[in-house]
């Protein structure tokens, strides 16, 4: 079932938006948490004069791979609800007057998607190199 059969074009206009909104506000979540896990396992690895420092640094590198995985899942999801919303907007609601906040969120969404991919792919390159 598409948006369109859903959700009539004013009721979309009033999801879409703070929808996207929240997607946005995940995303920056996950990039959150990148941070701490990396931090976490810099932390046990300056630690790794013994073995429980090791192993808590190897714990949180799993951590940030599985973290990866997800976000990767993730982005994916949002990339194809972005794209039922794009199409939602180009073939349903044109002329909708909430359109340009909707198309804004979903620019916002993109940036946001992209610098996720990309920190993922950085720490995917630095957990190889530990």
């Amino acid at each position: 079932m598409s948006i369109a059969e859903t959700l009539d074009t004013a009721d979309f206009a009033k999801v879409a938006g703070p929808l996207l909104k929240e997607y946005v506000q995940k995303i920056t979540r996950t990039r959150e948490r990148f941070r701490e896990l990396l931090h976490e396992t810099e932390d046990y690895e300056s630690k790794a004069f013994n073995n429980q420092g090791e192993i808590g640094a190897q714990v949180r590198r799993d951590l940030i791979v599985a973290e990866i995985k997800a976000a990767r899942v993730f982005v994916r999801a949002v990339e194809r609800l972005a794209q039922r919303v794009s199409q939602f907007l180009e073939h349903e609601a044109p002329t909708l007057p909430a359109r340009m906040e909707i198309e804004l969120r979903l620019a916002d969404l993109e940036q946001a998607s992209e610098a996720l991919t990309r920190e993922a792919e950085a720490l995917e390159t630095w957990v190889s190199s530990h």
